[in-house]
């Protein structure tokens, strides 16, 4: 019985998707940039300012551009240095605006975005590079293009180098492409320390060629080590202050940490359920015409192929940094290992064409399955309003002294509203966390902050000791040992105003008997 002529309308559309989207390949691109702008004007324009990106901001507005690295070397951030001077030429020049501190967050991703469809469409073709597109801007990873931190910018030094790297590899003429790997080594690593990881990646799939075909690629190894050992070199007095404060760091981690490693490379759920619907469809049209699916030995040719083997071993960063971390830099936090969603492209991309014999328009799918995920983002951010900050009345109702025992809170009150900052003190006692949180991280940037001017720091002990009278900003999501050492003395404690939608104020008059027993509890 013949098949209907509809079924075979929607059959020749399927197999015709590639080649539409191959021959307006340019125009795809340059229509995906223009959305993933859209949607990152949006999202920044509803996002406020997190902790990190104001300690960021604070190190990248030092007064002068060596004091950056003094900034950097005190503990104010522990990363190094190009993201800060990124941001502080942005300043310079476009003024202070919360989306000037995020443009080169921004452009990184776009950076990211393109070479990643460069990286693939020239392997394979325009329509799965234009899968690879939507793929990178389908991850939660986009989320990191609308901060004012170094990971949109490590993402696009990282696509680049593994891009500059293949071109290397499979090219005669490679001097451009040598010393644009080599920049980008080096640019990684002066962004962020953990990018160390994603050159060893390069160095050992290095390694293996050289072992395979006998002959090391001198050149090629000395563009994968030279700069960042430069970079290191120059930095190491800094490394060595920032290690002495990161002693007790928030995040130590443990082997089994690399399962939140892959957090930031889960898709919206729409985008599965929208896939796995299009897909039955397109296989029901071609029931039964597909006896030969994709034989053994083209499987093993996509995995023996040098983009997949890369794509895999970026794949593995979260697993490999689990045990870093455990072993040697105790600190483990799912977005020091970014490069990851790098590889998951590219992989995804290669099972894509791998299957694409045997499912008519695999392609045409996932761009339709994901532009609609993306574009439900779009909606949502247009439609969110800008968080929330505690209202001026709440902060000024009283002239007390205003304590903070969240350094996130009070960094956030300290930038927002600068006519307060001389009433705004914040907790800063890294011996009593430790007691009670088992880390001090928070407590010692905000001691190097005040020691550059930024912050005003007191122990709890000499808050009561220099204010009969104060009000107490608890911390709402952490252990509230300031506001329980203060109940527990006797003091009498009052909620005052709200601060935020989730937290209060608290009126705290202190008597001269329960200073030993606040000193008792604090130490």
């Amino acid at each position: 019985m013949d098949r209907p002529r509809s079924e075979f309308s929607i059959l020749r559309l399927l197999l015709r998707g590639d080649e539409f989207m191959n021959r307006f390949s340019a125009a795809f691109v340059v229509a995906l940039v223009v959305l993933f702008a859209v949607w990152a004007w949006f999202g920044s324009r509803a996002a406020r300012f997190e902790f990190d990106e104001l300690l960021e901001i604070s190190a990248a507005s030092a007064p002068t551009s060596h004091d950056v690295l003094s900034f950097l070397a005190s503990g104010v951030d522990f990363n190094p240095p190009l993201s800060h001077f990124l941001i502080r030429a942005a300043m310079s020049q476009l003024g202070d605006a919360e989306w000037v501190t995020r443009l080169p967050a921004f452009l990184g991703f776009v950076v990211l975005i393109l070479a990643m469809y460069a990286l693939v469409a020239r392997r394979c073709t325009p329509a799965y590079g234009i899968v690879a597109m939507l793929l990178t801007i389908g991850l939660p990873l986009r989320t990191y293009a609308i901060q004012a931190r170094p990971y949109g910018i490590v993402l696009g030094l990282s696509a680049l180098a593994v891009t500059f790297y293949l071109q290397a590899v499979e090219y005669r003429s490679r001097t451009f492409s040598l010393c644009a790997l080599a920049i980008c080594t080096g640019a990684m690593v002066a962004s962020h320390y953990y990018e160390v990881l994603v050159v060893a990646v390069l160095l050992v799939m290095e390694l293996i060629r050289g072992w395979e075909t006998n002959r090391m690629d001198w050149p090629l190894v000395a563009c994968c080590i030279g700069p960042p050992v430069v970079v290191l070199f120059l930095l190491r007095r800094a490394i060595v202050q920032q290690k002495q404060v990161l002693t007790h760091y928030f995040a130590r981690g443990n082997l089994l940490s690399f399962d939140h490693g892959y957090d930031d490379l889960k898709l919206d759920p729409l985008i599965y359920c929208v896939a796995f619907m299009l897909l039955i469809g397109a296989l029901s049209l071609v029931r039964g015409a597909s006896d030969d699916f994709v034989p053994a030995a083209r499987f093993r040719a996509v995995l023996r192929g040098r983009e997949v083997q890369l794509g895999l071993a970026l794949l593995s960063l979260p697993i490999v940094g689990a045990f870093v971390t455990q072993f040697v830099t105790h600190a483990y936090v799912p977005r020091y290992f970014l490069a990851a969603g790098i590889g998951l492209v590219i992989c995804c991309c290669y099972v894509v064409r791998f299957l694409s014999p045997a499912v008519p328009g695999l392609t045409l799918i996932l761009v339709l399955s994901i532009a609609l995920g993306f574009g439900k983002s779009i909606l949502q951010e247009k439609t969110r309003s800008a968080e929330a900050l505690p209202a001026l009345a709440s902060l000024t109702a009283q002239w007390t002294p205003l304590l903070f025992d969240s350094p996130a809170a009070y960094e956030r009150i300290y930038h927002y509203f600068p006519a307060l900052r001389d009433n705004l003190w914040v907790i800063a006692d890294p011996a009593a966390s430790m007691r009670y949180r088992n880390y001090d991280t928070d407590d010692r940037i905000m001691l190097a902050l005040a020691a550059h001017g930024r912050a005003q720091a007191v122990t709890l002990s000499a808050a009561v000791r220099k204010w009969p009278q104060f009000r107490l900003v608890p911390r709402s999501a952490d252990s509230v040992w300031a506001l329980k050492c203060i109940m527990d003395a006797g003091v009498p404690v009052h909620v005052s105003q709200p601060f935020g939608s989730s937290n209060f104020i608290f009126d705290v008059a202190v008597s001269a008997d329960s200073v030993a027993k606040i000193d008792a509890c604090s130490q």
